[in-house]
C-alpha cells in the first residue's frame, strides 16, 4: 500500500483506503473512488486527471486527506 502521490502517471492501481474529511471522502466515492475500485492516474497535479469505469475526472486532493492504493495491471475497459 502506498500514497496516490507515489503513482506514476499511466500507472493503474486499486483503491485501498481513503482517510479525511466525511465530505471530501463522500465526494470521492461519488466520483467511483472507493476501496477496491481500480483506476489509472491519467496526469498528477492539481487537479489530478483519473480515468474511472471508462471515465474521466479531474480530482483535487486536499492536505488533510489521504488516498492509499496498491498498484495493480492495467484494466481493460469495454467502450
Amino acid at each position: 500500500m502506498i500514497p496516490f502521490a507515489q503513482l506514476t502517471a499511466g500507472e493503474w492501481a486499486e483503491v485501498v483506503e481513503i482517510d479525511g474529511d466525511a465530505c471530501y471522502v463522500q465526494h470521492l466515492r461519488e466520483l467511483g473512488l472507493h476501496p477496491g475500485t481500480a483506476f489509472q492516474l491519467v496526469r498528477h497535479g492539481s487537479p489530478a486527471m483519473v480515468r474511472v469505469h471508462g471515465s474521466v475526472f479531474a480530482v483535487r486532493f486536499c492536505d488533510e486527506c489521504s488516498l492509499w492504493v496498491q498498484p495493480t495491471q492495467p484494466v481493460l475497459i469495454n467502450n
